[in-house]
């Protein structure tokens, strides 16, 4: 086994013993945002609206994290919202491997009513991992630590996506037994749809051909691979003070080759400071910015929204065609 292989996995396991643990059709809802008693909680957005679709209007499906524009990171659920997941059927989340709700490892929730979407439908060579990029906390007695970053945004590659819908809708079959018939209609819904787009990802790749990109943070990862691109990645991160953010920037830059240097630096979900996006555009550096689908924006949903992050890479990276002039 290759000693870059054996290191990833030792880490992933690692991670795991943690916690022990585009056309839009007319039968896609809005996910309902209304404060109730909710039978079914997702972490994210994208798990959220999955687990809705499936599941239809019979039952409840809730958001539980930060209102739209905090940082997950810094978010903890309060008494309130504890109680709510623990009297709720089910809590849909990525899981480790691809951890999103880093705050899922400080609270008490049975595992029983943990779907880890991610950790049981993707594979080991599915996750990603940032090896430069460390996270620090603290739970459990060993107080803290830090490992390496592990990608979270696995609905950002619809293939990945897809596995983790059929499996979401396996165990809602499961848990809802009476609904299996309309849970499996539904499943056909979304995996027809999801095919659409892992097309579409899928012809973008070869247009593409192997493009250098940098991404201003590691969570667009999923979205990259998934496209072949060659991505560069920094660690900029909308709060640090704009001139950290520039020196980041120079002393990246200057580590890399003149000749293969890249045309684009993608951003996930935010905008850089003027400062920062009139120095990156001295450098030559075009400023593309993507949607994270980490929160539900109104009469968006989760396919639309995947389509236009590939419409806009497409219109970005591939070079304009040559006129008759020319």
């Amino acid at each position: 086994m290759p000693k870059q292989f054996l290191l990833q996995f030792c880490a992933l396991v690692v991670l795991f013993c943690f916690t022990g643990c585009y056309p839009d059709p007319p039968e896609i809802k809005e996910v309902s945002n209304q404060v109730s008693s909710a039978q079914i909680y997702a972490v994210c957005y994208p798990l959220q609206f999955a687990a809705q679709q499936l599941v239809g209007d019979e039952l409840n499906v809730q958001f539980i994290g930060p209102p739209a524009g905090e940082s997950v990171v810094d978010w903890r659920p309060d008494r309130a919202d504890v109680l709510a997941m623990q009297s709720a059927d089910v809590i849909v989340t990525n899981g480790i491997g691809a951890q999103y709700a880093d705050w899922l490892l400080t609270v008490s929730i049975p595992e029983s009513k943990l779907c880890n979407t991610a950790s049981r439908a993707l594979k080991l060579r599915d996750f990603i991992q940032v090896d430069d990029v460390e996270i620090v906390h603290t739970h459990g007695p060993e107080g803290e630590h830090s490992h390496p970053l592990t990608v979270s945004h696995t609905w950002l590659d619809p293939a990945m996506f897809q596995k983790q819908v059929n499996y979401l809708a396996d165990q809602l079959k499961i848990q809802y037994p009476d609904q299996n018939d309309s849970i499996e209609t539904s499943r056909k819904t979304l995996t027809d749809q999801l095919d659409v787009l892992v097309d579409k990802t899928e012809k973008l790749k070869k247009s593409l051909a192997g493009a250098k990109v940098i991404t201003a943070s590691p969570k667009l990862k999923f979205l990259t691979r998934s496209l072949g691109l060659d991505d560069l990645h920094l660690n900029l991160k909308s709060s640090d003070p704009v001139d950290d953010q520039v020196d980041q920037v120079k002393k990246f830059w200057s580590g890399l080759d003149p000749k293969v240097r890249p045309k684009w630096i993608l951003f996930p979900g935010f905008s850089p400071d003027t400062q920062l996006e009139t120095f990156l555009n001295e450098l030559g550096l075009g400023v593309a910015v993507l949607d994270t689908v980490e929160s539900q924006i109104k009469n968006m949903n989760y396919f639309s929204r995947t389509s236009a992050n590939l419409d806009l890479i497409e219109s970005s990276l591939q070079p304009a065609s040559p006129s008759k002039s020319d």
